[in-house]
């Protein structure tokens, strides 16, 4: 596996297409995403009122129950095809709005004041963009501000890959069922790049897809060292528990102040 992918290369153009939305669909419920809101803004401490950025944002489930919350929210995604989806289930009140925009070359200053990234969308890049990333984060924060930062865990999926039988292949298997239709992803971690190169396979309805990238894992000491070189401080990881199993594979969140 080549150590140093190209930016580009992580992130295949199909995590956005329309087999995957459908799936996230699915396992997303609205009751999983109030769960999750709900975090968000208790780890947070965020108020209604308070001016958030969602960044990558998808098709906006996390955008609409923080706005439906009372907060005042800007959802940002670089596929049109998830900005277009987003804005089309835009019916429930509140403040919210959505734009293509990558979160790589963000142009905001001092604007917002919490940035959320959510369901594991950090890690795609190589590790200059990866830094670049956290410093628009910085960026777009007001002074005080907090980024709250949902990513997998390098630690999990080390002790994962360790705990499996001998002589068996260097890749661990998380199989997610619903009604017949499945999820099935193949890990394995090079620890020399920190990369975990993953293999995703998704059946709806007797159709599949399959999917191929690779995702940077850091360690809690390797993330809060980046974060504290974009201008964070106050670094906390948190209890990262949901209330559904199907959840809670390497689940690690980070909370820190601009």
């Amino acid at each position: 596996m080549d150590p140093t992918p190209s930016a580009e290369e992580l992130v295949p153009d199909q995590v956005h297409d329309d087999m995957y939305i459908a799936w996230t669909d699915r396992v997303y419920t609205d009751a999983h995403t109030a769960v999750e809101t709900d975090a968000i803004i208790r780890e947070g401490e965020l108020q209604p009122g308070m001016r958030v950025l969602d960044t990558p944002c998808g098709t906006g489930r996390i955008a609409r129950c923080l706005a439906e919350k009372g907060l005042i929210v800007l959802g940002v995604d670089k596929s049109s095809r998830c900005i277009e989806l987003a804005r089309e289930r835009c019916s429930a009140p509140g403040d919210v709005t959505f734009r293509t925009g990558d979160m790589r070359c963000l142009d905001m200053e001092s604007e917002f004041d919490a940035v959320v990234n959510w369901g594991v969308s950090f890690g795609y890049y190589d590790d200059e963009t990866d830094a670049a990333i956290l410093a628009g984060y910085r960026r777009a924060l007001k002074p005080g501000g907090r980024l709250i930062l949902q990513c997998l865990s390098r630690d999990w999926v080390a002790a994962a890959l360790m705990a499996r039988p001998p002589r068996t292949p260097p890749f661990i298997h998380l199989v997610t069922e619903l009604d017949g239709d499945l999820l099935v992803d193949s890990i394995g971690f090079d620890p020399q790049s920190g990369r975990a190169p993953f293999v995703r396979h998704i059946v709806i309805a007797g159709q599949h897809a399959r999917y191929s990238f690779a995702l940077r894992l850091y360690a809690p000491s390797e993330l809060a060292d980046r974060l504290r070189r974009a201008g964070f401080s106050g670094i906390r990881f948190l209890h990262s528990k949901v209330d559904d199993p199907r959840h809670e594979y390497g689940d690690m969140r980070v909370l820190a102040t601009a």
